[in-house]
């Protein structure tokens, strides 16, 4: 059995550098297609370590491929100089990378960050690069600064694109809990907190403020947008419903959340969307729930809870003015 068990391992291992070997060559042949079609829009790949393999605890390697738009510093407006171009980098990456083609082997090209005279380097700040030929080149930017990089280019023929990029927000629904027990025409507090890739609240950058967006989509299939606002009282990076929602049906309740911000353009951006989290809700009084929606805990609570309550105040008015009338008439006669 302990041969067997060894065995298995080293074909799990060879598996796994050859999975390896298979994501270096499918970015090289991306790359080198997106090199010689310079109207390929479309495309590439991320190669990342994944969970322990079921059967024997060995790491196992996953190929994320993205269809993403790639940008060319050719399309972004000059400043003054054509071999000076600039390209904006949204925040909130994970990792960028940078394919740049020199056009000639003598020719050279520097990638320089927002507000920085110096050009990023290998082996610098956790940047990593593969050299592919005499002309061509790959750079790899963890955690790039975002805004308005300068690229500075000795032939005007040269070009830097964004081969690949990942933004690191993500989030999870916080209220209602999963241990929460929901019953029809109960208030429901909404809550959502934004974290960063590993699982701590997200540190947001100066200038990039993130915003949240929620759909709610009922049992029935109606949805209905939820007002979220920021709530300290829950910690850093909690988002909250404006008001309790009433659950008027029983069964599962979808959240549609979107976490976004803007980039130096002033273009909005979509980090993170969840179409995943939800609760349910059992069944509970048969009768009507108020329609009205339930004030967050803390919040200021309405007058009158109900339009039944208000029709009555208004007729117990009107009788009262009557009564006030008929007694002043007689009291003039």
């Amino acid at each position: 059995m302990r041969d067997v068990r060894e065995r298995q391992n080293r074909r799990d291992g060879v598996s796994v550098e050859v999975n390896r070997l298979f994501a270096v060559a499918l970015l090289l042949a991306v790359s080198t297609a997106a090199r010689a079609d310079g109207g390929l829009d479309l495309a590439v790949l991320v190669d990342q370590p994944t969970s322990m393999s079921p059967r024997t605890g060995t790491p196992g390697v996953l190929l994320r491929i993205w269809l993403v738009r790639t940008q060319t510093a050719e399309n972004t407006p000059a400043k003054s100089d054509p071999v000076v171009d600039t390209l904006i980098v949204p925040p909130y990456l994970e990792i960028i990378v940078f394919d740049i083609f020199r056009a000639s082997r003598n020719a050279a090209i520097e990638i320089r960050p927002p507000h920085s005279l110096q050009p990023i380097r290998a082996g610098v700040d956790g940047v990593e690069s593969v050299l592919i030929g005499d002309v061509m080149s790959t750079l790899v930017v963890p955690h790039p600064a975002p805004g308005e990089w300068t690229i500075l280019k000795s032939h005007a023929d040269a070009r830097v694109r964004i081969l690949s990029q990942q933004f690191f927000p993500r989030g999870a629904l916080l209220r209602p809990a999963q241990t929460d027990t929901l019953r029809r025409c109960d208030p429901i507090p909404l809550a959502y907190r934004v974290m960063d890739g590993n699982g701590r609240p997200l540190e947001e950058l100066p200038g990039y403020a993130v915003s949240l967006e929620m759909i709610l989509a009922k049992p029935n299939g109606t949805t209905v947008r939820i007002d979220m606002k920021r709530d300290p009282a829950l910690g850093a990076g909690v988002f909250r419903g404006a008001n309790d929602i009433v659950a008027e049906m029983a069964g599962r309740y979808w959240t549609d959340v979107r976490i976004l911000t803007t980039d130096a353009g002033s273009h909005r951006l979509q980090l993170f969307r969840d179409r995943w989290s939800g609760f349910s809700v059992a069944p509970g009084p048969r009768t009507r729930c108020s329609a009205q929606t339930a004030p967050a805990a803390g919040g200021a609570r309405p007058l009158f809870r109900s339009s039944t309550t208000i029709g009555w105040i208004a007729a117990a008015l009107l009788i009262s003015i009557a009564v006030a009338a008929a007694w002043i008439r007689k009291t003039k006669s």
